[in-house]
């Protein structure tokens, strides 16, 4: 009569503990690649430095992207995101872009529903944007 008993609760809390374990993962994934990220910002900053000092007279200007370019950037970074941290508020994909909330749901938005590549559990409405957790595919 113990036993069944004995297991239900074991089950809970291995579920329980794999369930934070999962957690720790994809938080310290984050925290790698936003590390990755720092440091490859660093080496472009040494770059830039390098070669403005090599250059004499000759300015090269990268063009300025478009809006669009930016959008694709963005949806880039949160599909990278989603994927790593396994899943995430709409809050804290803001966060992590330092971009708005709305803008941030409207990008994870049409990832769902257009690009297919993340889901979404909860209703896709504004009103409803900080309840919803999405998901790596």
């Amino acid at each position: 009569m113990l036993i069944p008993i004995a297991v239900v609760f074991l089950s809970f809390y291995l579920s329980r503990k794999f369930d934070e374990s999962k957690r720790d993962i994809g938080q310290s994934n984050i925290a790698t690649i936003d590390e990755i990220e720092n440091i490859k910002r660093d080496i472009e900053d040494i770059r830039n430095s390098i070669f403005s000092k090599l250059t004499i007279d000759v300015e090269i200007k990268k063009p300025e992207p478009t809006e669009e370019e930016i959008r694709d950037k963005n949806k880039e970074k949160v599909h990278k995101f989603i994927s790593i941290s396994m899943f995430a508020h709409t809050a804290d994909v803001a966060e992590h872009l330092g971009i708005s909330k709305e803008e941030a749901f409207s990008i994870l938005k049409e990832l769902v529903q257009y690009d297919h590549k993340i889901s979404a559990g909860g209703q896709l409405t504004e009103a409803n944007m900080d309840n919803v957790i999405w998901l790596k595919k």
